[in-house]
């Protein structure tokens, strides 16, 4: 009697964990990221693209660089650069792009989409295209809290209180 229980209670778990699995939703890719010495935690997916495996950056994801450098080419177009030794999650929602800087230097050049805005523990900057140019940022922050923000025009906010 026992092992007949068991035996139809193991379909039905299995098709109970599938269902929970596909209840789960896809995070939105973010690009795909390339460099000799990172990690990923988090949302990514990895596929063969013309013959070479690449990882694919998803919101809610976090890179760090070792060492080096790191690119992430946009899913929109446009490509951020991330010089390490650096730390950084990203989220992804509608148009927009949030990057959470810990430490590192950052170098963005995007379009007009997405909309990005970098956060670090004291500043939010948001840079602005002006007439319809790609928006160019450099912003650096190191390991005492320093900050630096270079680039054509943006709006700043102190995240402090």
């Amino acid at each position: 009697m026992f092992r007949w229980l068991l035996a139809a209670a193991l379909p039905c778990a299995g098709l109970v964990a599938l269902r929970v699995a596909a209840d789960e939703p896809v995070k939105e890719p973010v690009g795909i990221v390339e460099g000799e010495s990172i990690s990923i935690q988090g949302p990514m997916s990895v596929g063969v693209v013309d013959g070479k495996v690449k990882t694919v950056l998803r919101s809610g994801g976090e890179l760090r660089v070792k060492s080096g450098r790191a690119t992430i080419d946009l899913v929109e177009g446009g490509k951020i650069a991330v010089c390490g030794p650096a730390h950084l999650s990203v989220l992804k929602s509608g148009g927009g792009l949030t990057l959470a800087l810990d430490s590192g230097t950052i170098h963005s050049y995007v379009d007009q989409e997405p909309s990005l805005t970098i956060y670090t523990a004291l500043l939010q900057a948001k840079p602005l295209a002006i007439g319809g140019a790609p928006q160019e940022t450099l912003v650096s922050l190191d390991a005492n809290g320093g900050f630096r923000f270079v680039q054509s025009a943006g709006r700043f906010e102190s995240n402090s209180n």
